[in-house]
């Protein structure tokens, strides 16, 4: 199953979230990696404290993209490249229940991250493997 939640404002990563939590109360494995942020949000800070939810992101906060420098954008694009290449080897390994990939659509959009790439993740999803 894929879900995409996109448009403006707020509410994608707050959906996001909730069906993390979902899956976690289920004892899935649920693995969120988000793009284009690496400041920390109250949010996430609240999901180091659930078992079976792991984030992962960015290491440093690049800001809006019409304020990144080219020196930005390319290492941005690295660590989002990084990020989706962590995503497929979970799919492929099965190692994960549910995998988030929040503002991905910003990072496929502008183009931050290999679209190659993230077209093969979302196109070539492995089946779920029987538990």
């Amino acid at each position: 199953m894929l879900h995409i939640y996109c448009g403006d404002g707020k509410g994608k990563t707050t959906a996001s979230i909730g069906l993390a939590l979902r899956g976690a109360g289920s004892q899935m494995r649920v693995h969120i990696f988000q793009f284009m942020k690496g400041n920390e949000s109250s949010e996430f800070l609240a999901l180091k404290y659930v078992p079976n939810i792991t984030v992962q992101r960015c290491n440093k906060n690049y800001g809006f993209t019409r304020n990144m420098t080219l020196q930005d954008k390319t290492e941005i694009t690295q660590c989002h490249n990084e990020l989706l290449q962590k995503a497929e080897k979970l799919l492929l390994t099965h190692q994960t229940d549910m995998l988030i990939l929040d503002e991905f659509n910003t990072a496929y959009d502008y183009p931050l991250l290999e679209r190659q790439l993230a077209d093969h993740i979302i196109f070539n999803r492995p089946p779920k493997s029987a538990k």
